[in-house]
């Protein structure tokens, strides 16, 4: 076993007290980035996040095309840096965003959700036992860059 910042297509399982307690994936808007946003939820609040290389999976399903709602995908990604990142993340965070339709859809249901996020942003501050800065610290990261997860 390792430690990783974040799994990505990965099978992964949690105590359900636990990942009730992180509220699981209820803030995300549909699948997409899902992986990232546990993995930072369960690093913040005091939990790890380990490979297991002597474990394999795979989908047994390869038919199915899923489709996947970029302005969604965006959207989980700018929620995930109104809660976690201070102020200065989030402005570096924000200026690396790319202009595109998907990011001003994106931008059009963060501001329906507004109070939602806001009540999350207190709720994550409870939980948490660490900021955005150990979490950079830790794993010898920059920025939570919205191209990569």
């Amino acid at each position: 076993e390792r430690e990783s910042q974040s799994l990505k297509f990965a099978s992964y399982g949690a105590h359900k007290k636990f990942f009730l307690k992180l509220r699981g994936s209820n803030d995300l808007k549909s699948w997409g980035t899902s992986e990232f946003c546990l993995c930072i939820k369960t690093w913040l609040s005091g939990g790890e996040v380990v490979i297991n290389n002597k474990v394999l999976f795979r989908h047994v399903n390869t038919v199915i095309v899923f489709q996947r709602n970029f302005d969604h995908v965006y959207y989980n990604k700018i929620r995930m840096a109104k809660t976690v990142l201070d102020e200065v993340d989030y402005m570096i965070f924000q200026h690396a965003l790319p202009n595109s339709t998907y990011v001003k859809n994106a931008w059009s249901l963060i501001e329906e959700d507004s109070s939602n996020i806001e009540e999350y942003k207190e709720y994550y501050k409870t939980i948490f036992s660490h900021d955005f800065f150990w979490f950079k610290k830790k794993f010898n990261t920059t920025l939570m860059d919205p191209r990569c997860i």
